[in-house]
């Protein structure tokens, strides 16, 4: 079937419980972190360790919904769900809840009859993303896009002026 973008809100049956904020949610990415401080008392993160769970859910939009197999989902742009700092590490949860609007990226498949969403082998994707966050994106790449050709041009100007010989008499 090939690769497909779906928009919606998501929904599981089952439930798991998020490692720091104990809350119920579909999916949840959890890191910690050694926390350290320079000299001049910056503060620098290492990785100590990740844990991650994803149940299998649904994805519905206004045209029907659509299950997922979760294998090799990845969190893009999710704020963090729970932080906490203490005894020198800090812990981050980032975590997927049950009627998140979502934007979803994957490949469709049949899987005994039914239609699933799954990574694409061969773009290696599987991604899940808050809508409001997508839409920030979309509305911002092209002002982006025009501010750095606008910058380019002038820099690319300025940089023809000054190397043109003049002299003052």
């Amino acid at each position: 079937m090939g690769l497909v973008e779906v928009e919606g809100k998501v929904s599981s049956s089952k439930q798991l419980t998020a490692p720091l904020s104990k809350e119920k949610c579909i999916a949840y990415y959890y890191t910690v972190h050694e926390v350290s401080r320079d000299s001049d008392g910056d503060k620098h993160y290492r990785l100590i360790s990740t844990s991650e769970e994803y149940l299998p859910f649904e994805i519905s939009d206004e045209t029907g919904t659509v299950s997922v197999v979760p294998d090799g989902l990845e969190l893009v742009s999710f704020s963090p769900s729970a932080e906490q700092e203490y005894g020198g590490r800090s812990h981050t949860e980032y975590a997927l809840f049950n009627n998140d609007k979502m934007m979803l990226i994957g490949a469709a498949n049949e899987q005994d009859n039914q239609v699933v969403i799954v990574k694409d082998r061969v773009r290696n994707i599987l991604a899940i993303s808050p809508v409001t966050k997508v839409s920030l994106w979309n509305k911002s790449r092209p002002l982006v896009n025009t501010a750095l050709v606008f910058c380019g041009t002038i820099a690319f100007l300025i940089a023809i002026i000054l190397t043109i010989p003049y002299t003052f008499d």
